[in-house]
């Protein structure tokens, strides 16, 4: 009695096992399903990041810009006087790494107390 006792014990756990086992492969295999199908809609999400790029490009092209400035609700916009351009040289940019160094008396042409990076051309 004892020994079959054991031998149904046994072959509960194998059948266990064997369940869990089959249960991880049907799991498994679903997901490789879905491998597809997710694949296609990267491509589509990826074609469709390109065609993005491609319109940004276009509408932050200098000629869109200019057409759309022209247009009345942007007309209150309007191009700065050179007075208004505040232009630094790199070599003064380079000069003054951190922010908190002021630019010195040597160079009248800023107030800013430290370097603007954007927009400095090199003279």
């Amino acid at each position: 009695m004892v020994h079959l006792f054991r031998v149904m014990i046994c072959l509960a756990t194998f059948g266990l096992g064997l369940y869990l086992y089959i249960d991880k492969l049907n799991e498994q295999t679903a997901v490789r399903f879905k491998i597809p199908a997710i694949e296609k809609e990267i491509e589509e999400l990826s074609q469709k990041n390109i065609q993005l790029a491609y319109q940004l490009e276009n509408f932050n092209d200098p000629q869109h810009l200019l057409e759309l400035a022209k247009q009345p609700e942007y007309s209150h916009l309007k191009f700065p006087f050179m007075k208004e351009v505040m232009v630094i040289s790199t070599e003064i940019a380079k000069r003054y790494e951190s922010p908190s160094e002021e630019i010195g008396p040597q160079d009248q042409r800023s107030t800013v107390k430290w370097p603007v990076y954007l927009g400095s051309s090199k003279r």
